[in-house]
Parts: C-alpha cells; sequence; structure tokens
C-alpha cells in the first residue's frame, strides 16, 4: 500500500527539522527560524509538518514561541515514503545528466526537476558548456540547493533531489549505467525506451549544451551504455528538455516493486 501523503492545508505549514534534534524534541533548522517566526508568525497552537529530509515529516505543535525559537510537541502522526527507486517509493530513480543552463533558469529548472520527482541532477562539463556551466561558486550553489528546498516543501516531496558538482561528460559516462540521450537523428521514442526499461534499474537521462555534442562526445556515448531516444516536435532549450524529458520518463517508468 503506497504512504499517505502529507495534507495540502493552508493550515499545515511544512518547514526542515535540525537534522541534530531529537524526535521527542524536535527543532526547526536554523535557515527555518526567520520564516516561522517572522513571516509565518507562528505561536502557540500552531500546526505544522517537520521535514527531516530524509524521507520521514513529523506533525508538530507549537507550545511556546519566543523572539528565538520555537518549542515544538509531536502530535503522533508522521509521514515516512521510501528513497525514489527503492521497493514501495512512487517514482522510479531517474538521474539527469546536463550541462547547465544560465543561473536564472538552472533555478527555475531545479524547482520543476524537484516537483517532478527527478532523484539527482547532475551537472556535467561538455566541450561546448558555457563558462557559468563549468563551475559552481559556494553562492551559486546555495541557491540553487534552497531553490530545490523550497520546491520540495511545496509539492509536499520527503526526499530532496541530489545535486552533484560540476563533472566532465567523460567521467559521468565511464559508470556504464543505463542511460538515455536526448538525440533528434533517432527513431527511437522516449515511451518505448522507458516502456522496455527493467523497474527494478535506476535510470539516466542525458541532455547536450547549447549548440550540441560535438562530435568526439557523440563517439563517447556510441562506445558506453547509451541508448539514443527522441521528443517529437521542435528544437528545446536545456531547461525545457529535461523537465519534459524528465516528466514524461517518471509518468513511465514503472516504480520498483
Amino acid at each position: 500500500m503506497a504512504p499517505r501523503p502529507i495534507p495540502h492545508t493552508s493550515r499545515d505549514r511544512r518547514f526542515y527539522l535540525d537534522p541534530d534534534s531529537p524526535d521527542d524534541n524536535p527543532r526547526l533548522a536554523d535557515q527555518e527560524l526567520h520564516h516561522a517566526l517572522h513571516v509565518n508568525r507562528l505561536g502557540a497552537g500552531d500546526r505544522l509538518w517537520g521535514l527531516d529530509g530524509k524521507g520521514r515529516a513529523q506533525f508538530l505543535e507549537v507550545t511556546d514561541s519566543t523572539r528565538r525559537g520555537l518549542t515544538l510537541k509531536p502530535l503522533g502522526e508522521s509521514r515516512s515514503e521510501p528513497r525514489p527507486g527503492t521497493p514501495g517509493a512512487p517514482l522510479a530513480h531517474l538521474e539527469i545528466g546536463l550541462s547547465l543552463p544560465k543561473p536564472g533558469k538552472a533555478e527555475e529548472m531545479i524547482d520543476r526537476l524537484t516537483q517532478l520527482g527527478v532523484a539527482r541532477l547532475q551537472p556535467l562539463t561538455m566541450r561546448r558548456s558555457a563558462d557559468h556551466a563549468r563551475k559552481l561558486s559556494k553562492s551559486r550553489t546555495e541557491k540553487l540547493e534552497r531553490a530545490g528546498r523550497e520546491a520540495m516543501k511545496q509539492c509536499l516531496r520527503l526526499w530532496p533531489m541530489e545535486l552533484g558538482a560540476p563533472m566532465p561528460l567523460t567521467d559521468w559516462l565511464a559508470a556504464s549505467q543505463p542511460t538515455l540521450l536526448l538525440d533528434p537523428r533517432t527513431d527511437t521514442t522516449l515511451a518505448r525506451a522507458c516502456a522496455d526499461h527493467p523497474p527494478h534499474m535506476p535510470l539516466r537521462l542525458l541532455i547536450g549544451p547549447e549548440g550540441g555534442f560535438h562530435p568526439d562526445e557523440l563517439q563517447l556515448t556510441n562506445d558506453a551504455s547509451v541508448q539514443s531516444v527522441t521528443l517529437k516536435g521542435h528544437i528545446l532549450r536545456i531547461e525545457t528538455a529535461a523537465e519534459l524529458a524528465g516528466g514524461m520518463a517518471l509518468q513511465l517508468l514503472r516504480p520498483r516493486g
């Protein structure tokens, strides 16, 4: 039986918990306190869902509120969800590898990929990757991670989407895991490939940079465990291709168990 989702009501807000706080004395994470105290103005009697970022949510009541923090009491109700791709999870494990678009577009893309249920996003450096896709500063990484956290709370997701550090395409392909490459030159559709994919195996989706793959990179994909697939329609931007293909794949892939 699938786990019951967290109720979506305006009263039952969602916040991240301090990972070091015990179950019987939960505390909000430091980055959540300002929003809880000064934006939502939570006080005694208010209720919320505390997310641990590891597949579990705990229903809590505020028993006391001060300028420095909230005192929370567990109400005994919790929700849990298996990690994506494991038995009982609602979605298969899908990883998307791509060359990151410009910063603003990348944050919006991460928001939507989190909502869709993508398990992992791996930024890749390729021959035609732009400078902004080759390295992530600390501040930019924090912005991308924050976009994912906020989307996770909004969509009631219990596991965060993992965000890798940029790595060369050659290193990513060396893992030899089942991978689908978006390629308009093939006749095999994404839908067909997903229908044939074993439900117990994770899947990776590879999307090229602006300007397309270099011929040497296409040769690398021929030598790896990569199957070319196509989407109907026109040429898509990186973020559009990622969101369309990622959403389609997760709807078509059969969850494990």
